[in-house]
């Protein structure tokens, strides 16, 4: 293979050069000539030589195919490389460099790209219903297109083919107009513009020629030439004349363009914008022929410079100020109606009444719009509002459900752990809350301390009590209890009582509630979980509300109360009704579930003609609470509102005012054939001014309580058939733990100061006996354990005695029943702190323990405490009875308890509680100030005996309130020193302020009523006891 190698160098060598002398290269890129190694011996030679020694093998001769065809087809680019192929193939072979290609800069790649044709104008078509309508309305025909030409117009379709176009062209001037040519000097011609020379150029141009300067001769002769000329041409035609000095004023008659010389002259000088001012006086004409008048001038010429802007179109205040007789027309213009009084008259009067009733149309139907519109914005808002509170109330129901899961899980392990509770040391956090509508209380400062008697529950040893106010205490207040706590024998009582106060209450008012207020106190809270870190704490609550159970969860401390949504539901005075009848419980004739209007007159009207004989009638909304006495004299039937508390939701009427009613009572078969809706009429004419209510400064008439017992709902309940001097209204509050016990709290009549208003009570109660509270206690008590309700409760009566029976015992019927701790309850506490006596279930006395004649010392004198003005001796032989705070109630009635039989060991005890004494004038005294009048008007307390007068304070003093509680053994001995605190305050503060009947929005407690009603009671005890004493000396006799 080496040697056909060399046998094709020579060749190869030589088409190479060959192929190098054909190509184009620049003089300094140009590749020398290619010369053949010397050494390399020639083939044929060599083959000679080797011919005679050896043979060629024909193998190593023969070449695959593929490869010697590669060969030839190199050699023949080699040898003639023509083709781009072929020259890029050598210049690869042989590593030729590329040449240096210079570009011409102004010589570049030019793509050519064909223009597209672009219209000048936009050519419209006509509309498709004025195309295929040739009846229809031409189409208008704008200034835009007029520019286009007549032609365009024409092959558009705006104009008809066979339409006449000489009135086109007679308007303005003609289109050709022959003239003579001027000729101008070529002097005065403008010189051509100087042209710029270039390199490029600069040998291509010629020499200029100037001219040569003219001869002053010449110069002389053209100047005389032109001077003729100049004369010729002043020489004016009379055209010429007129246009030059024509004041051009413009004459419409009746409408009608009048064509005058001066119109001729006007048009012949403004033709080249005759256009712009003809549409001007086409207007003119328009607006003249309109109004009607009979000849007006219009100044040409002041037309004309209004019209120079084409863009700003001619107004009819310009126009009228081009007319020249002005004071002609006026007169004119003022009265709109000649217009119609023209040819065109009835076509304008046709065209202003259809605008008019179009105007008017269209009004109305924009009008009806903004109804529409406003009334859909409303309903969107009020679909908006609603999607946004729904959602609020998911979101609120979902947060409320996992808030009452985990407080079922901390209420279930308080009622497995009771009994550790009550055998050993525990905090009681005491969480009053007041009416939810506190902004309607007379004092809601007062309100919201109006228990603080419960720190009292000290009492038993193993209590230590926290309490938590919406306002801070006075030191005063605080420092008169704990002094009064000292007095009955507790040892330094501020370790066993903490005050707490929400830290908020500089943020907040005080009329929120205690419980919400400290739910928004993170600092308050934090610091209570410090105090009772690792002890037994429960919380006493008033009312339980929402906030109560969230500051359970909170704290993780159970709460002394039942479930959270069965006392919602029972705190309503409907199911209140349902749950006495499952506990056989009588009750009065009552409706209940009244939600509207048309609902209450219709079972108002039933009740009246099914029980005609009872003549009062209730009114009581489902709100109410604590109602104190819901039945006074006969003849009434009393309302009553769902969770009103305090009787703020009571009002009542008497049938006897209604003569319907008073012929029904007369004629037992009118009663049969009575029509339901004519009595209902007589109701609505007539209840609103027969209706009274227990607090009439809280409405305005008998509509406002409508709608508030609507609102709530209420129910309707008669009052006992009997005298009122017979009916009482006894209560009787107990106490229901956790595990099921029952105890007895405490038992008391309600002393009204208004109809159906509770200002005070007495204890025990008298109206019934013994052994019917507690059989309707223990009843109503197996009811609430089975439903989970636990706690304290006020079970509200009525007692009289049934003229229709032979039997004298009276009749109880149960009316309320309040949830929480009641001001009875809170009071006791205070009266067995003070007594340190015991209970009698049995017989519902409370006993004290009688201290012997030989127990005190001779001559010893009390020693008077603090400045309650309660004495004690100074060394006091009596100790503390029992210091459990309540009695378990028996299953039954077993009879009376021995232990108390004995009258030299034991003394009863009763006191006369008044908690809403309420004075304007004795904000005018101070603590001190008024216990050291009551020293010496005689009012104080000896606690050796347990008797006398203690008062209940609540705040301080500028308040205007003061509680008091009057104790001793008999109940006509209480009525006395009532009375005598009555006698005090008035010589102190003055006249006791009247009741008022006017609407003011908040309570009123008249004082002046209660003490009318406790000197009643007095001396109608006096006469009582004069009689008695007259009987037994008639007996002894």
């Amino acid at each position: 293979m080496k040697k056909t190698s060399f046998v094709t160098l020579n060749s190869e060598i030589q088409t190479l050069n060959s192929a190098l002398s054909k190509m184009k290269f620049p003089t300094q890129d140009a590749p020398k000539e290619i010369k053949a190694p010397k050494n390399i011996p020639d083939l044929s030679l060599v083959l000679r030589e080797k011919s005679s020694s050896f043979l060629i093998n024909p193998k190593e001769i023969r070449q695959p195919i593929r490869k010697i065809l590669s060969e030839q087809r190199a050699r023949k680019c080699m040898m003639n490389p023509g083709t781009n192929y072929e020259i890029d193939f050598v210049k690869k072979k042989f590593n030729i460099p590329p040449p240096a290609v210079s570009k011409n800069r102004q010589s570049g790649k030019l793509k050519y790209t064909k223009p597209k044709p672009v219209k000048n104008t936009k050519a419209v078509i006509l509309p498709k219903h004025v195309r295929e309508n040739p009846m229809a309305e031409p189409q208008r025909i704008t200034a835009k297109e007029v520019e286009s030409g007549i032609l365009s117009l024409i092959h558009r379709g705006l104009i008809p083919k066979d339409v006449d176009l000489t009135p086109a062209f007679e308007r303005g001037l003609p289109p050709l107009q022959m003239k003579i040519a001027k000729f101008h000097d070529w002097r005065d011609m403008a010189p051509p513009p100087p042209q710029a020379l270039t390199t490029s150029n600069f040998m291509s141009l010629e020499k200029l020629s100037l001219p040569d300067p003219m001869p002053m001769t010449q110069q002389a002769t053209n100047c005389e030439t032109k001077a003729l000329v100049l004369v010729k041409e002043e020489v004016k035609t009379y055209e010429q004349i007129v246009d030059s000095f024509s004041s051009h004023q413009i004459i419409f008659r009746k409408g009608r363009l009048l064509v005058t010389p001066e119109y001729q002259s006007f048009k012949r000088v403004h033709s080249e914008q005759w256009s712009i001012v003809a549409q001007a006086l086409a207007y003119a004409e328009e607006v003249f022929g309109r109004l009607a008048t009979p000849l007006v001038y219009i100044d040409g010429k002041k037309l004309v410079g209004l019209v120079k802007d084409e863009l700003k179109p001619l107004r009819f205040e310009d126009l009228l100020s081009c007319v020249m007789n002005s004071s002609a027309i006026m007169p004119i213009l003022s009265n709109p109606s000649n217009k119609f009084r023209t040819a065109l008259g009835k076509d304008l009067a046709a065209v202003k009444i259809q605008a008019a009733w179009k105007r008017y149309k269209a009004f109305s139907a924009y009008q009806q719009l903004k109804v529409l519109i406003k009334k859909s914005v409303i309903i969107q808002n009020c679909l908006r509002n609603w999607k946004r509170k729904t959602k609020t109330q998911q979101l609120i129901k979902e947060k409320d459900e996992v808030l009452f899961r985990e407080h079922r899980v901390i209420q279930k392990k308080f009622e497995s752990e009771y009994n550790s509770y009550r055998n050993s040391s525990r905090i009681e956090i005491h969480l009053y809350n007041c009416d939810e509508d506190i902004q309607s209380i007379i004092s809601p400062e007062v309100a919201q301390s109006s228990q603080i008697n419960r720190i009292f529950s000290i009492k038993n040893p193993l209590i230590d009590v926290i309490i938590i106010t919406s306002r801070i205490l006075p030191d005063e207040i605080k420092n008169y209890y704990y002094r009064l706590l000292e007095i009955g024998g507790m040892n330094n009582p501020k370790s066993r009582i903490t005050f707490i106060y929400p830290d908020i209450l500089n943020k907040h008012n005080m009329t929120k509630r205690a419980s919400s207020l400290l739910y928004f106190s993170y600092k308050t809270l934090s610091d209570l979980k410090k105090i009772i870190s690792g002890k037994k704490v429960y919380i006493v609550p008033g009312k339980l509300n929402i906030y109560d159970i969230k500051v359970s969860v909170e704290l993780k401390i159970p709460i002394l109360s039942g479930e959270y949504n069965e006392i919602s539901r029972f705190s309503m005075k409907s199911e209140i009704k349902l749950l006495f009848q499952n506990c056989d419980i009588p009750i009065p004739y009552s409706e209940v579930n009244i939600t509207n209007e048309k609902q209450l007159y219709q079972k108002l009207a039933l009740l009246i003609v099914q029980y005609s004989e009872v003549e009062t009638w209730i009114f009581k909304m489902n709100k109410e609470e604590g109602s104190r006495g819901q039945y006074s004299e006969v003849e009434t039937w009393i309302f009553k509102m769902n969770k009103e508390e305090g009787s703020r939701g009571l009002a009542y009427f008497e049938t006897g005012s209604l003569k319907m009613i008073a012929e029904i009572r007369k004629n037992y078969d009118l009663r049969q054939a009575c029509e339901l809706q004519d009595l209902i009429s007589e109701l609505k004419a007539n209840l609103g001014t027969v209706v009274k209510y227990t607090m009439p400064t809280l409405y305005k008439n008998w509509s406002h309580y409508l709608s508030k017992f609507i609102k709530w709902g209420g129910i309707i309940q008669s009052a006992p058939l009997t005298n009122k001097a017979y009916i009482t209204y006894p209560a009787i509050a107990f106490m229901i733990e956790p595990d099921g016990q029952v105890n007895y709290v405490a038992s008391g009549d309600y002393l009204h100061s208004a109809e159906y208003l509770n200002a005070g009570c007495f204890f025990p109660q008298t109206s019934l006996s013994q052994d019917d509270t507690i059989t309707m206690v223990n009843s109503l008590a197996k009811v609430l354990c089975n439903k989970k309700l636990y706690g304290h409760f006020t079970l509200q009566l009525v007692a009289f005695v049934d003229p229709y029976s032979d039997s004298m015992k009276p009749v109880p019927w149960a009316v309320d029943l309040c949830f929480g701790m009641s001001k009875l309850a809170a009071n006791y506490l205070y009266f067995h702190f003070l007594i340190s006596g015991s209970m009698d279930v049995t017989t519902g006395k409370y006993f004290m323990h009688c201290i012997e004649e030989e127990e005190l010392e001779e001559n010893e004198e009390n020693t008077k405490l603090g400045d309650a003005n309660i004495y004690r001796l100074k060394n006091s032989p009596r100790k503390s009875e029992d210091t459990e705070l309540y009695v378990k109630l028996p299953p039954r009635y077993n009879g009376e308890n021995p232990l108390f039989h004995d009258f030299n060991l034991y003394d009863t005890r009763e006191f006369l509680l008044c908690w809403e004494m309420y004075h304007p004038d004795i904000s005018k005294l101070d603590l001190k100030t008024f216990f050291h009048m009551c020293r010496y008007e005689g009012i104080s307390y000896e606690l050796e005996h347990g008797r006398g007068i203690t008062f209940i304070v609540y705040d301080l003093l500028k308040y205007g309130y003061v509680g008091c509680m009057c104790i001793s053994s008999k109940r006509d001995t209480l009525l006395k020193h009532q009375n005598d605190v009555f006698t005090f305050l008035l010589n102190q503060a003055g006249p006791a302020p009247q009741s008022s009947n006017e609407f003011l929005g908040k309570e009123s407690h008249s004082l002046s009523e209660l003490i009318s009603k406790v000197r009643f009671m007095e001396k109608k005890s006096q006469k009582t006891k004069t009689k008695r004493r007259t009987i037994e000396d008639i007996l002894k006799d």
